[in-house]
């Protein structure tokens, strides 16, 4: 119980916290402190907003997600990486370049091709908010660097109050802006994902170098840029196309369903994630020997299988009172939730240990193992839908 033992560990030392641990606890504070909101906001908005709406919102967020992994080509990773500010500060701008590029190609694509992806997907009213996609782009798009440029600068403080303010002013723009329709969550979204442009940009001096020069970057960095798209992409695909599928085989309202009752189902199993992870992370970076990592990658599993377990238990309960908390048009969030517990089951048991190949630095094996979580994701659901009447609990019992 190694994971168990260093979490009961942490909470009998009463040392001063490191500053390293300082800045993690202030960036988690944020990050949870957001999601317990979204969580306690969620009653509200399904009685705001039907399922319809919120499945035209999951269509439009499933593609929105899939183009935001080449908005920058992942060149923002590579932010925290020089020993000089200079040479980073010029990263940050060669990110918005890509960025504002990234946006007036999506432009094109949505007026070339717009209606023929409504069309596919079986939802013509999501024609009408299309022109939000390149917009969201270039505000979320120049957002990424510039949370990386302050993760450098060690902003830590402004990064976790930028991510309370970025929920609370998503729900209050959902809230105001219910009798809008549709258009309010999607609104909503946009000012979630782009608030703390306006206050981090202050901070960002101009290039010492000519834009024309920044161009070396590109080759210089592309061994960090390349592989986080790559891997990003088949992260993306693998969680967002089952979701386009479903939109264009069932509608939007069963997908709105699906989606309200997955995001609440995870949020708190990714706050467990991710803590798990960090520990986790640590600790199997710092074995000496590939015997150690093995005997603590073994005992963790155990942890977090039982961990999991609890966890479906928990969820099961939750699922006989989940359609009276969220409204009388939300009656088929029980049996989705329950056709859900692989998923959950896999967030906190599997997840997790996925930093091992991070830090042993096996990237080969992540990338396949991602692949084929994607393919195990993707094609069972296509054959269900090509050859099966089977109805969305059946489709979300396959994903």
């Amino acid at each position: 119980e190694v994971l168990l033992q260093e979490l009961l560990k942490r909470l009998h030392t009463f040392k001063p916290l490191s500053e390293s641990s300082r800045n993690v606890l202030k960036l988690a504070s944020g990050t949870a402190g957001s999601q317990v909101l979204s969580l306690a906001v969620a009653p509200l908005l399904t009685r705001l907003y039907g399922p319809q709406s919120f499945g035209v919102f999951a269509t439009f967020s499933s593609i929105f997600a899939l183009l935001s992994v080449v908005s920058s080509m992942r060149y923002e990773l590579a932010i925290v990486i020089p020993d000089d500010d200079d040479e980073a500060i010029s990263l940050v701008w060669l990110c918005i370049i890509l960025v504002a590029i990234s946006t007036s190609v999506t432009s094109l694509l949505v007026i070339l091709f717009g209606g023929h992806l409504t069309s596919w997907l079986a939802q013509p009213g999501l024609n009408s908010f299309l022109w939000l996609l390149p917009f969201g782009m270039l505000l979320t798009g120049i957002y990424q660097p510039l949370n990386y440029w302050a993760i450098r600068k060690k902003q830590f403080g402004l990064l976790a109050q930028i991510k309370l303010n970025q929920t609370l002013l998503g729900v209050f723009t959902n809230v105001t802006a219910a009798s809008l329709g549709t258009f309010g969550l999607l609104l909503g979204q946009i000012v979630r994902e782009s608030t703390g442009n306006a206050l981090m940009f202050r901070n960002i001096p101009l290039p010492k170098q000519h834009l024309r020069n920044l161009r070396p970057l590109l080759a210089s960095y592309s061994d960090v840029g390349a592989p986080s798209v790559l891997s990003g992409l088949i992260n993306t695909t693998g969680s967002q196309v089952p979701f386009l599928l479903i939109a264009a085989h069932f509608g939007a309202a069963d997908l709105g369903v699906l989606s309200v009752t997955q995001t609440l189902s995870l949020v708190p199993v990714s706050i467990v994630a991710q803590s798990t992870s960090q520990v986790f992370l640590q600790k199997i970076a710092s074995a000496k020997t590939s015997s150690e990592a093995s005997r603590l990658f073994n005992s963790t599993t155990t942890s977090l299988v039982k961990l999991a377990l609890l966890s479906c238990l928990a969820f099961t309960c939750m699922s006989i009172f989940l359609p009276s908390i969220l409204g009388h048009d939300w009656q088929k969030t029980r049996p989705i939730l329950l056709c859900l517990m692989p998923l959950i089951y896999s967030q906190v048991a599997l997840v997790p240990l996925g930093v091992a190949f991070e830090a042993r630095r096996k990237l080969r094996p992540a990338i396949v193992s991602q692949t084929s979580l994607a393919i195990l994701k993707i094609f069972p659901l296509l054959l269900l839908l090509r050859y099966s009447d089977s109805g969305i609990i059946e489709a979300t019992a396959i994903y």
